[in-house]
């Protein structure tokens, strides 16, 4: 059974975790099982409470604090009875640890293709038990100090500089690390091939398993300027200062998630350092991936949620930062077309299935950790991102960052709630962002923007939903140039717009809002005969995408909707585009028409 809320609750109030000290010893990976010691410094108020620690052999208990500890353990959870109450006390917990192969805990992984073997600590959630004895939820934080024995051939990563390092006997002790909850803790030891550099004073590096030498040493340059850009540029928008004391980043075998912001070495899937051609589509798509793990490290890991109802805390604010970051820092111009074209849309399917649920449900829907998994979706990262993106807009982005400022600040090394970020932020606007936040975080679904004419030939704009809403207006002459742009607030009022009479409109041109499009007569006509003679990629890509949803929903024919490919596919110059209605032709509408 994994932890509950009430449990996590209830831990919460008894017991203050102040320290770990952990010793590996990753010798003779062989046997399928490498020794764990921990060391945890904590304060009970209450003598009963447990530790986790999954599947783990031969367990020995100790503390020289507690005459009457007496110790149970049933393969998932470590009771302890007779605790000192009201003072520190230290509990070492020695054990065999088994490898993982499914990427969940300590990864064992051989190489076939040069017989080298690569030891990782995958973890999320509650995967660190798999790996030490700990308190396994996010809202207890500590300081970790780490030790690894290994095969002294190989290199070891962790959460923090390497401050002694015993070539001859492997043996490598880290820098303790500032407070963090336990899923953030990272070790990654293998004979990686690595490129290393120094920036604002500080260690980086990129490492990838051998057998990738050489496709990391291709990309090298390419992933140093992104690492070093996208972190100058969160410098400019952060008052404070990047949290820890070192930036190595890993490629990793095995890895489940597209990449983890474990902090010191975040790790990413080693799919992410291609052999072969590397195509502009997957550099810009990295570039997001690298400035959306180096946002977690303010968002998730200098600030932690409580809980997993708060998930879209972590990811929807690092996705949103992920895209922007990667074009505004690192230069690659069009991020926004890849979420736009690829993210969003999905996210637009996923809001109207029965499963679909708020981006920032109650803690009581999350009653569970194992719960919480069903919430790493396109609702939490790409609606998330989307939600963000019009608060931003609606906010302004300089009340946005000044409230995300103060919130970073007042809650740094610590854990924070939705309804901690809101206040910030209500205190950073003149604007009801209360109201804002219960309209788009609390409540599933979206709204329509719909366009109609009065009897001058003069658009309005309907709203056909519920939350406020601001984005740019685009209108068109007969030729597809731009005529006209303006950004509104839309709410319960129709918007008239009558500088604009005879004009095509298109709302949400840029993309600000997370809504269905509705063009009137005149506006779906333009976008038949001229959606590939708009100029502006992004303007564009919203377009595309309303296509998509249109043939989706059955609102355009599918025999329309292959005429419009037909006549603007062609002559598309976004790679980004054309792989995105590709992908959309050939697989969503094309088992509309599969008997």
């Amino acid at each position: 059974m994994s932890l509950t809320l009430a449990e996590a609750r209830h831990r919460t109030e008894t017991v203050e975790v102040d320290a770990y000290g952990i010793d590996l010893d990753l010798t003779g990976w062989e046997r399928g099982r490498f020794a764990c010691t921990t060391t945890v410094r904590f304060t009970a108020t209450q003598p009963r409470t447990f530790l986790e620690l999954t599947a783990a052999e031969d367990v020995v208990v100790g503390c020289s604090d507690a005459d009457a500890l007496t110790w149970e353990y049933d393969g998932r959870r470590l009771t302890l009875e007779g605790l000192p109450t009201g003072r520190p006390v230290e509990v070492v917990v020695a054990a065999q640890v088994p490898y993982v192969t499914d990427g969940d805990g300590m990864h064992l992984m051989t190489d076939p293709e040069d017989g080298e073997t690569y030891v990782s600590a995958y973890l999320s959630l509650d995967v660190a038990q798999r790996v030490f004895a700990c308190f396994d939820q996010p809202d207890l934080k500590a300081t970790f100090t780490v030790s690894v024995t290994s095969d002294p051939r190989w290199t070891v990563l962790g959460n923090g500089r390497v401050v002694e390092h015993d070539a001859d006997a492997g043996r490598w002790t880290f820098a303790t690390t500032p407070r963090i909850c336990p899923s953030l803790f990272v070790v990654c030891a293998g004979p990686w091939h690595s490129v290393t550099w120094e920036h604002a004073g500080l260690p980086f590096g990129w490492h990838a398993r051998a057998s990738l030498a050489a496709e990391l040493d291709r990309d090298a340059a390419e992933l140093m300027r992104t690492t070093t850009d996208c972190f100058d540029h969160y410098a400019t928008l952060f008052e404070q200062p990047y949290p820890f004391d070192s930036y190595d980043q890993l490629f990793g075998p095995g890895h489940n998630w597209g990449a983890m912001e474990t902090p010191g070495c975040v790790t990413y899937r080693d799919e992410l350092l291609p052999r072969g051609r590397v195509t502009d589509d997957h550099r810009a798509r990295r570039a997001a991936v690298i400035a959306h793990e180096m946002a977690h490290m303010w968002f998730g890991n200098l600030v932690t949620m409580r809980w997993w109802e708060d998930t879209w805390l972590n990811e929807s604010f690092a996705d949103y930062m992920g895209y922007r970051v990667a074009e505004a820092g690192a230069g690659f111009a069009g991020t926004l077309v890849l979420h736009e074209a690829t993210r969003k849309p999905g996210a637009h399917v996923a809001d109207e299935r029965r499963s679909t649920h708020p981006v920032a449900p109650a803690p009581e829907d999350v009653p569970d950790v194992d719960s919480a998994f069903s919430n790493f979706d396109a609702i939490s990262y790409s609606k998330g991102n989307s939600c963000l993106r019009q608060l931003v807009t609606w906010l302004g982005d300089e009340d946005f960052l000044a409230g995300v400022n103060a919130h970073l600040g007042r809650h740094a090394f610590g854990n924070a709630t939705l309804d901690d970020l809101v206040s910030a932020l209500d205190e950073a606007s003149p604007r009801d962002v209360r109201a804002w936040a219960n309209a788009w975080l609390r409540t599933p679904g979206f709204d329509t923007v719909a366009v109609s004419r009065d009897g001058d030939g003069v658009p309005v704009l309907h709203r056909e939903g519920t939350r406020p809403h601001r984005f740019t207006v685009t209108a068109f002459a007969a030729d597809a140039t731009i005529a006209g742009e303006r950004l509104v607030d839309l709410d319960d009022e129709p918007l008239a717009m009558p500088e604009w009479a005879g004009l095509v409109v298109v709302p949400n041109s840029r993309g600000e809002s997370f809504v269905r499009l509705r063009l009137d007569e005149q506006g779906e006509t333009f976008v038949r005969d001229h959606l590939g003679d708009v100029t502006d990629d992004l303007v564009r890509t919203v377009l595309w995408a309303h296509c998509f949803d249109e043939v989706r929903t059955g609102a355009m024919p599918v025999p329309a909707y292959v005429d419009v490919v037909r006549a603007h596919l062609a002559t598309e110059t976004s790679s980004t585009l054309v792989a995105a209605v590709l992908d959309r032709t050939l697989g969503a509408v094309r088992s509309r028409t599969a008997a």
